[in-house]
């Protein structure tokens, strides 16, 4: 049994990832409709939270964090305890913190999803598992 304990750690993305979020973010301002808009203005984290589930869920591999830009996600009210409850064992095989976990896990899945939306495919393969 290992002595590490992982932190919570703080949430983040890719700046690639974070340009794609705005590319699913409906912004009545910009006025654009040809592309898949999920979520509203400034709904950065629940993206965050689908990115995860879509990472998590299909067992992407994960990818060490990019060297040079990462754009923080404000993770107000964000339950960090509902997720250390089934994390907390892979963060310790990983020596990671549970934020960080959350972090590669959901930058894995928004890539999935721009791949997936780039190659024309609909959403609801990507989700009917």
């Amino acid at each position: 049994m290992s002595d590490f304990v992982p932190k919570e750690g703080s949430l983040d993305v890719s700046k690639t990832v974070h340009d794609f979020m705005s590319t699913i973010e409906h912004n009545p301002k910009k006025g654009e409709y040809d592309q898949l808009k999920l979520f509203g203005v400034n709904q950065k984290i629940e993206m965050f939270k689908l990115g995860f589930t879509i990472g998590y869920a299909h067992q992407l591999e994960l990818m060490t964090k990019e060297k040079g830009e990462r754009n923080t996600v404000a993770p107000r009210g964000f339950p960090m305890e509902n997720y250390r409850k089934f994390l907390n064992e892979e963060a310790i095989e990983r020596k990671m913190s549970i934020g960080g976990l959350l972090s590669a896990y959901a930058d894995a899945g928004l890539r999935h999803l721009q791949q997936h939306l780039d190659a024309g495919k609909d959403l609801l393969e990507l989700i009917e598992y």
